[in-house]
């Protein structure tokens, strides 16, 4: 398995060795909330609202040497070019303690070219010695998506047993602003939690409820730039967006320079 955001000149199995990721801690695992808006990362809105900002984990680099070799009692689950979405920490559904079967997501390139599909496959069933096929056929692997968000694979990442991805990409290859969907385990489909011009969501790690921030306007007569938080609960049934919260004044034109907002 691998996780980066760069392609490599290789492609290989997405093999596990997923027992340590599993079976690791509980706790939020990475914020995935504001990562693309805080104050130290805003270089400024356009007249839309679109906040042009540098991508994330710009000092990670890739060789183009050989894959690195599997461990020992790993199986391979998914052949080609399969990659983890998240950080590690995040890359399961990781609540404890355990309410259900751990999945893990992951990214691999769609029949549709160009894009790229999300998939999350049950690890818990697979390392009990069940066969698993990801061929949209099979309940212990499901394909969410089929234009997930490939700017960045570390957007996207469970909290708790809540997973958060990010698709339907409106904005650049490395910048997005789209649609936010959230999945659970005890999930037939997925749910979208926001419109389709949403920026980031994070999901409670324990309770079934989630954040988000979207919609981001710049004010043509004030200049200023404002986001809609929305949020709230994630019951069994899809039943569309959670609601909105407040607006936040993110910046005003006479704001001082180099602070952080949120």
């Amino acid at each position: 398995m691998h996780r980066e955001r760069r392609p490599r000149k290789y492609a290989y199995g997405f093999v596990a060795g997923l027992g340590a990721l599993t079976a690791a801690g509980a706790g939020c695992g990475d914020s995935h909330l504001g990562g693309y808006y805080d104050g130290g990362r805003r270089d400024g809105a356009s007249d839309s609202g679109v906040v042009e900002v540098p991508p994330r984990d710009t000092n990670t680099t890739v060789d183009a040497g050989p894959p690195p070799a599997v461990g020992p009692g790993s199986m391979l689950l998914v052949p080609g070019d399969a990659r983890l979405v998240g950080r590690g920490s995040d890359s399961c559904s990781n609540q404890s303690p355990a309410t259900s079967d751990r999945w893990c997501a992951f990214s691999r390139p769609s029949t549709f070219l160009g894009l790229f599909d999300l998939w999350v496959i049950n690890v818990t069933q697979a390392l009990a010695g069940k066969t698993i096929v990801c061929n949209g056929n099979d309940a212990n692997c499901l394909r969410l998506s089929s234009n997930v968000f490939n700017g960045d694979l570390t957007m996207h990442g469970f909290g708790g047993d809540t997973l958060i991805y990010y698709a339907d990409n409106l904005g650049d290859s490395m910048n997005f602003i789209g649609t936010i969907y959230g999945w659970r385990p005890e999930w037939v489909v997925p749910r979208a939690l926001t419109s389709q011009i949403g920026l980031s969501c994070q999901a409670h790690p324990t309770a079934q409820s989630v954040i988000c921030i979207e919609k981001p306007v710049t004010d043509p007569t004030t200049q200023n730039f404002m986001l809609d938080l929305t949020g709230g609960t994630l019951g069994p049934m899809n039943n569309g967006p959670v609601p909105k919260l407040d607006t936040i004044l993110y910046s005003a034109p006479n704001d001082p320079t180099n602070i952080t907002k949120f």
